[in-house]
């Protein structure tokens, strides 16, 4: 469907919920591709993704009929405006995250050096290599003192209850598995590219709407609450529902018909 054929059918008010559904099915990965730039942690980018899908629903869609309003005669490509504004809304949610938190007592305690590279590896999420190039170009410091702070800063941050032992963030890739609400490889000699490919070219059987709730459930791991009030779906429980009735056609090879 196209971006005009979406945006006429979500702003004329005619069967909204599915329209907004078919929205979602669109653009969430896009959504999420922008989301994971600025959100290392996973609760955050999906905390994130309600911010974003929230903003869009409000008021009656009130940002994507501005969009209407103020590109009557020579609009920008819609998609292309969507993404920027989609961009400026993680930005805001970014910022306000940031300005929300406290630096724990015992790191403000220690140098700025230390209290750096804590906000740049526990907060942003960086590696050590781009934590030690980021402040190498902002501080006049060697390598081996960048290092020693490590050190300092791991041993401070691992007794603190509030911050979690920190691994290097990976997009998570969960495949199916007969129980509806488990995970684990159904094939597990399988690569994880080649799992990921099949995963894909399976989904591409199902309905709009569930495609999108499996997507949401499985890979951004989202609660059922969260996937009904991003979809707009009630009751809760009709998002379990869907999952049902999706992994069912996967494990019997049908689909092919439309929500």
């Amino acid at each position: 469907m196209s971006d005009e054929a979406i945006l006429h059918d979500l702003l004329s008010g005619k069967q909204s919920d599915v329209a907004w559904r078919a929205f979602l099915d669109q653009y969430s990965n896009h959504f999420l591709k922008i989301i994971w730039r600025f959100e290392k942690d996973h609760d955050q980018a999906m905390e994130t993704y309600l911010y974003v899908c929230e903003k869009f629903a409000a008021n009656d869609f009130a940002i994507l009929r501005k969009f209407q309003h103020d590109y009557k005669k020579n609009p920008p490509k819609f998609s292309t405006w969507l993404f920027a504004v989609t961009r400026n809304m993680c930005i805001d949610a970014y910022r306000a995250a940031q300005g929300r938190r406290q630096m724990p007592r015992t790191i403000q305690r220690l140098e700025k050096l230390d209290r750096l590279v804590f906000t740049l590896y526990y907060w942003k999420g960086l590696s050590r290599e781009e934590v030690e190039n980021a402040v190498i170009n902002r501080e006049n410091v060697s390598s081996a003192s960048i290092q020693e702070s490590f050190e300092k800063v791991i041993e401070h941050a691992e007794l603190l209850p509030e911050v979690s032992r920190r691994q290097d963030w990976k997009p998570t890739i969960v495949p199916f598995h007969e129980e509806l609400g488990q995970t684990g490889s159904t094939q597990p000699s399988m690569e994880e590219k080649e799992l990921l490919t099949w995963l894909e070219h399976r989904l591409g059987e199902l309905p709009k709407q569930e495609k999108l709730v499996v997507r949401l459930y499985f890979w951004e791991e989202m609660t059922g609450a969260e996937i009904a009030k991003a979809l707009r779906i009630t009751p809760q429980q009709q998002v379990y529902y869907t999952l049902r009735k999706a992994l069912a056609r996967l494990r019997n090879g049908a689909g092919n018909q439309d929500f």
